[in-house]
């Protein structure tokens, strides 16, 4: 994989040289997710090479046990409202009963205002955390709605990927990772 990476950093450095690039480039790899935000001017430096490693274990039978592991970087996703997929952008699997889960806050999503909500969703926009106007905005864990019980499960009848609908403000900063764990019904 290091070689991989050398290999695509000479060639995004000398293609800087040749064209202007204008779009983020994602590479997927065997599970590895390659987020690539390539040049501005055709002398300008590489600005920004983020690897979002696949660190989810998928379960591929009825009764087995996964983990889902999702980011949110404000420096490659930007902020925008709306809605922004958590990175890698890997399915999770039809027939996952997402049980429990936490959200580590590494750097606080700002800014809030009263106007301005997060929540974050698979099956609907706010099944894995519930519309909250503050509540990533200090570092730290914070708990999912699943919380290991019957009834704050997330049953997936269809593959789903998870995202986080903003409302309000754009976000001007900010860094979480999501972590789900699941079982595969039959």
């Amino acid at each position: 994989m290091k070689k991989f990476l050398v290999g695509l950093g000479i060639v995004l450095v000398v293609a800087g040289f040749i064209a202007r690039a204008e779009e983020t480039t994602t590479i997927t790899n065997r599970g590895q997710v390659i987020v690539i935000k390539l040049l501005d001017d055709v002398a300008a430096d590489v600005k920004d090479l983020t690897v979002f490693q696949d660190h989810s274990i998928y379960a591929t039978k009825p009764g087995e046990a996964g983990k889902i592991v999702r980011y949110y970087d404000f420096t490659t996703q930007g902020g925008a409202a709306g809605v922004t997929y958590l990175l890698p952008k890997v399915a999770i699997p039809a027939n996952a009963v997402i049980r429990d889960g936490y959200i580590k806050v590494l750097t606080a999503v700002t800014p809030f205002t009263e106007t301005t909500s997060n929540s974050l969703g698979i099956a609907s926009a706010a099944d894995v955390y519930a519309i909250t106007t503050n509540g990533l905005l200090t570092t730290g864990i914070k708990a999912t709605v699943p919380v290991g019980t019957a009834a704050t499960a997330v049953d997936l009848s269809a593959e789903g990927y998870l995202y986080q609908t903003r409302t309000g403000a754009a976000i001007t900063a900010g860094k979480y990772m999501v972590v789900l764990d699941y079982e595969l019904a039959p």
